[in-house]
């Protein structure tokens, strides 16, 4: 546009210088026709130097315009990164502070970890004598998918494994879900520990359990594995579903040690707003065998807010009078137990009334070991609400996001 306007005012100038040069010479007779010629020619560079000179203005006042315009953009630029590295070093500092919180707090919740492995660890040169085996929280490892470490030779070794590992936080929270029937929408998790090496092998539980079970050590294992599900379930925050549960297995060593217990006591109190999630499952021999002092540590786990599962069932001749005396919630049976006609024949009761027996005592039912779809096609002939096993899922390390 601005082309087609200044060629117009040149064709208008020398249009005028034109017409001067001609009209000027008849206007007045006495001018020489040069003189009129020179005076158009005059004209017209007069005129065009003048819109030469209010171009170049123009131009040039475009031009500060466009770097005023590029001073002012610059400006608010180094104002908003100026601003940007104000709130950098602000957000470094609330995540050093969040993250300085963050150790503090697991600092307070290893206290009692380590006190435990401090005193296992005076226990330990104390102890000679071998005790039975217990069962355990840790659940079996296939030999075909991690690699395993040699033997361990001695308690101290183990010892010194088992601090390593949980000072180099190498003690592995592993989760197996029960699932609704016959949705199969995950509803529980149930816990299970692993421990890594310094070469980061996992330390299979064939090697450590026998040991574990002589020096006490299942107790520290029960501890850490509660500290660890305790910390998944607050880093998940409101993402956890309230419905979602996770059980904790608790050995019977555990379970019969008084003062293990009242520490286990004092780190739960500590969890109380984590009841409606944490299932404590123990060992049917050890609920049985226990006593009333059995009895009053279950009691107060209930009176804290906590459920209670029961699993190593070997029969289904129960007494539901106990299990509800005992403030048991859930019931873990193998699938190979409740669907075995030979155990069905020698059960009192069979096994299409053991749900209603069950649901009587306000206990759920939750069949363990479920490895194909014709023993779901089998459990639901006796309309089973949950399942667990390896056909819907095997343990697998915890995430914040399950």
């Amino acid at each position: 546009m601005a082309m087609v306007s200044n060629v117009l005012l040149i064709l208008a100038y020398g249009l005028a210088a034109a017409l001067t040069a001609v009209v000027a010479p008849q206007a007045l007779p006495a001018l020489d026709p040069r003189a009129g010629l020179a005076m158009g020619i005059g004209l017209f560079v007069i005129a065009a130097v003048v819109h030469e000179t209010m171009a170049r203005r123009g131009a040039q006042r475009a031009l500060d315009a466009a770097l005023g315009d590029m001073r002012r953009n610059a400006t608010e630029t180094a104002a908003a990164l100026d601003g940007a590295r104000r709130d950098i070093a602000r957000l470094r500092q609330e995540l050093t502070t969040i993250a300085a919180d963050a150790r503090l707090q697991v600092e307070d919740e290893l206290a009692p970890v380590r006190t435990l492995l401090g005193d296992l660890a005076r226990r330990l040169d104390e102890r000679h004598s071998t005790g039975p085996r217990l069962g355990s929280s840790v659940a079996p490892i296939d030999p075909a998918k991690v690699p395993k470490r040699e033997l361990v030779d001695s308690d101290e070794e183990l010892m010194t494994i088992v601090r390593q590992a949980l000072d180099g936080n190498r003690v592995d929270l592993y989760l197996q879900p029960v699932v609704s029937l016959p949705q199969r929408k995950v509803r529980f998790y149930e816990c299970f520990s692993r421990l890594r090496g310094d070469d980061g092998t996992v330390i299979s539980p064939d090697q450590y359990l026998p040991l574990a079970a002589e020096t006490g050590l299942i107790s520290i294992i029960d501890n850490m594995l509660l500290f660890r599900c305790v910390h998944l379930i607050r880093r998940m925050g409101s993402r956890r579903s309230r419905a979602t549960g996770f059980f904790v297995n608790i050995s019977g060593h555990s379970l019969a040690d008084e003062a293990f217990f009242e520490q286990f006591i004092d780190f739960l109190d500590s969890a109380r707003e984590l009841s409606d999630a944490l299932i404590f499952e123990f060992k049917a021999a050890d609920m049985v065998a226990g006593g009333d002092a059995v009895l009053g540590r279950l009691a107060r786990l209930v009176g804290m807010g906590f459920r209670l599962s029961m699993d190593g069932v070997d029969s289904l001749d129960l007494d539901f009078a106990a299990l509800a005396k005992r403030k048991i919630s859930f019931l873990k049976v193998d699938a190979e137990i409740l669907l075995s006609p030979e155990r069905q024949k020698e059960a009192s009761i069979a096994t299409g009334d053991l749900k209603a027996a069950l649901g009587r005592a306000n206990i759920d039912l939750i069949v363990e070991k479920v490895e194909t779809e014709r023993t779901v096609v089998d459990l639901l002939d006796y309309d089973v609400d949950f399942g667990q096993g390896y056909l819907f899922g095997e343990p697998r390390v915890a995430k914040d996001d399950i």
